[in-house]
């Protein structure tokens, strides 16, 4: 392969690559798929399906934002320790989320819908007490009573 033909089809390439973000973008949170460092980009990035939260009052201190559609069996492992820590959340435009008292999604619960912003969780009466986290897609949510 000559020069022109391997900068011909890396063009190519980055055109289906294109294409691939298009075609994330318009199948939304649902998908559901796993994907590599160097894969377009998370599915809910795309589709706003992911919950920001923080470890303190009016969406301040320490943040990160957790990405669906995705089950978050413990919130002590990883980067950083987020269980019992949380206090205030942002809930992205294509996710419904639900909140847990313990780990793998047992215990009190509670569920925020789209766009939900908290700036005080105890207003909920659920300041640090998220031990884990479900994050759903508009079309797969199954909801008991969202807040």
């Amino acid at each position: 392969m000559n020069r022109r033909e391997l900068s011909t089809n890396s063009r190519a390439m980055v055109v289906l690559l294109g294409l691939g973000v298009v075609v994330a973008s318009m199948a939304g949170c649902s998908s559901g798929r796993t994907l590599t460092a160097d894969a377009t980009p998370p599915v809910g990035m795309l589709s706003g399906c992911y919950i920001d939260v923080y470890d303190r009052y009016d969406h301040s201190g320490k943040a990160e934002r957790f990405w669906g559609p995705a089950i978050y069996s413990t919130l002590n492992k990883g980067k950083h320790d987020w269980s019992k820590r949380i206090s205030s959340v942002t809930v992205g435009p294509g996710a419904h989320v639900k909140l847990a008292a313990k780990d793998n999604l047992e215990g009190q619960a509670i569920w925020l819908g789209p766009g939900k912003s908290v700036s005080d969780l105890r207003t909920l009466n659920f300041d640090e007490k998220a031990q884990s986290i479900e994050i759903v897609p508009l079309d797969k949510a199954r909801m008991g009573s969202e807040e």
